[in-house]
Parts: structure tokens; C-alpha cells; sequence
């Protein structure tokens, strides 16, 4: 019995330890991200869009713009639809380690939704985001 209780101390003080651990290392790539432009900050998000199941352009209130790609085809995302960041970092940074998943919120369609890690954050210019939808809504129409 004492054996078991020694076992399941010793594994809770690992797993304890390990914690700190992996929440530098988390920090640190965010740091990183930060520093490469890879981030923006939730808070100053003027408008966002979803462009298809992989891609939300985001707009925020200084002009920038920055289209977010995820790792894969994202379920429930659906064009011109919601989506909720779940951000990791305490000051609210949008950064590739973190993912995203479709609102069901005010939807027929309710439910859990399984969050999508975040690829990409690229700065874009509106110029040419502005571009691709009207060649977007070219190809509909046709």
C-alpha cells in the first residue's frame, strides 16, 4: 500500500514539475511569434470573415489586415460565419499556437465544436484580399 501511495506522490510530483516547464517553453514560442509578426492582439479586431473552411480574414481597427490559416479543413466553418479564437497567451495575442473554432452561437446548429490549430498569421494586403473576393464572386457568377 505504501509502495502505491509512494508511486502516485512521485508521479504527481513529475507531472507537477513538468507544468512550469511547458508553460515556458509556451511563452517562449509566443515570444517568438510576437517578435516575427505572427500575432495580433484579440482585443483590436475590428471585423473578421470567414473566407472558406481553412481561412478567416481578420481586420483590425488600425487597417492591418491578416488572413489566418489553419492546419486543416476546419468543421463547421462555413463562409461568411463566426468563429471564437482560444488563446493561450494571458495578454490576449492571436498567435499560431493557438486555435480556433466555429460560433454555433444563434445557429440552428448546435453542439460541440472541435477547435482548429492555427497554421498561419500573415499580414495581407487589403488591396489584394479585396481582389480575390471580387474574383470569388466573378467565378460564382459564372
Amino acid at each position: 500500500m505504501n509502495t502505491l501511495k509512494t508511486i502516485a506522490i512521485s508521479g504527481l510530483l513529475a507531472v507537477g514539475l513538468a507544468m512550469p516547464a511547458l508553460a515556458d517553453e509556451q511563452e517562449t514560442q509566443d515570444v517568438a511569434a510576437q517578435d516575427r509578426g505572427e500575432c495580433f492582439d484579440l482585443g483590436r479586431v475590428k471585423t473578421q470573415r470567414v473566407q472558406d473552411r481553412q481561412n478567416v480574414l481578420v481586420e483590425m481597427r488600425n487597417g492591418t489586415h491578416y488572413m489566418v490559416t489553419t492546419k486543416n479543413r476546419c468543421a463547421g466553418l462555413r463562409k461568411n460565419g463566426s468563429v471564437i479564437y482560444d488563446v493561450r497567451s494571458p495578454n490576449r495575442n492571436v498567435c499560431p499556437m493557438d486555435s480556433i473554432k466555429a460560433s454555433t452561437t444563434g445557429s440552428i446548429r448546435t453542439g460541440f465544436v472541435a477547435p482548429c490549430p492555427i497554421h498561419t498569421i500573415l499580414e495581407v494586403d487589403p488591396d489584394a484580399v479585396e481582389t480575390v473576393d471580387a474574383e470569388e464572386g466573378a467565378d460564382e457568377a459564372s
